[in-house]
């Protein structure tokens, strides 16, 4: 499936994503994050400056998901995802994937877990027992500053993405986390 066509708006979401220098990755308490540009900017990322394309330093797709664990696992399947635009993405190649874990309760990790069928594995290193914690957040009363893990880079090799190796599950063990995933990359 060829990767949709976006427009200059969405290109900007994008932009908004990996440009360099952001430092701030708060919103207010209950608030409900719609798109990257809604009062919000993504953790910083490294100072990569990914363009259109499949190559080095290239990406044509990408997606920001919401959901909550609900004492129980969320799994997201890179080949079959939506994007902002409601297009049906297949990731061949991530080049970032970051995973935002809102809790500020302390001991509300989120677990990426490594060892469920068809996991996406290139974070564990093929370990077949590896999960990555993510940590909670916390506020200041106002604000939420959510705990986060940023992955990736610009190059041409990205983190491949096949048939059996797609799927990436949150764990949030006995309690309730709301989390984000963002991902970027080539659907060729």
């Amino acid at each position: 499936m060829a990767a949709p066509t976006y427009d200059s708006q969405a290109w900007e979401m994008v932009a908004n994503f990996v440009k360099a220098n952001v430092s701030k990755a708060i919103v207010p308490t209950g608030t409900q994050i719609d798109q990257p540009n809604d009062s919000y900017t993504l953790p910083s990322l490294p100072r990569d400056r990914l363009t259109s394309g499949t190559g080095a330093g290239n990406f044509n797709c990408f997606s920001d998901l919401k959901g909550a664990s609900a004492t129980a696992t969320t799994s997201y399947d890179l080949q079959s995802i939506v994007d902002p635009l409601t297009n049906t993405l297949t990731f061949d190649i991530v080049k970032y994937i970051v995973i935002l874990n809102w809790a500020t309760t302390a001991g509300y990790k989120l677990l990426w877990d490594g060892t469920v069928s068809n996991a996406f594995a290139y974070p564990f290193n093929s370990i077949a027992t590896g999960k990555i914690a993510i940590p909670p957040g916390w506020t200041d009363g106002t604000l939420i500053y959510p705990g986060r893990l940023i992955l990736g880079g610009g190059s041409a090799a990205g983190m491949v993405v096949d048939a059996t190796h797609k799927v990436v599950t949150l764990d949030a063990g006995a309690n309730t986390i709301a989390h984000s995933l963002f991902v970027v990359g080539v659907d060729t």
